[in-house]
């Protein structure tokens, strides 16, 4: 098996920009869940939660209710950490 880095770097977030849903892919399954944090640039949490991927390869995540606006999604597993930037547009 990879190394929680690895696994973790592989996860697609998309659409991006996106307006009221995101998801998340990542190809190969996982026992283990994935937690994630959606935090502004100034780095305040807007969002937090666990994913898994044990029986699916995409989980979304509604995210309609954030102002517009860039966003990081940190998504840790293990020891492990990334970032990915995605753009929040209002309707």
């Amino acid at each position: 098996m990879q190394d929680a880095e690895a696994i973790i770097s592989e996860i697609k977030v998309y659409p991006n920009p996106a307006t009221e849903v995101i998801y998340f892919k990542l190809e190969n399954r996982l026992e283990e869940a994935i937690r994630f944090e959606i935090t502004d640039v100034s780095g305040k949490t807007e969002l937090s939660g666990q994913v898994s991927f044990k029986n699916s390869e995409e989980q979304s995540i509604e995210i309609g209710h954030l102002k517009g606006g860039l966003y990081l999604i940190y998504f840790k597993l293990d020891n492990a950490e990334t970032v990915k930037r995605i753009i929040k547009d209002d309707l």
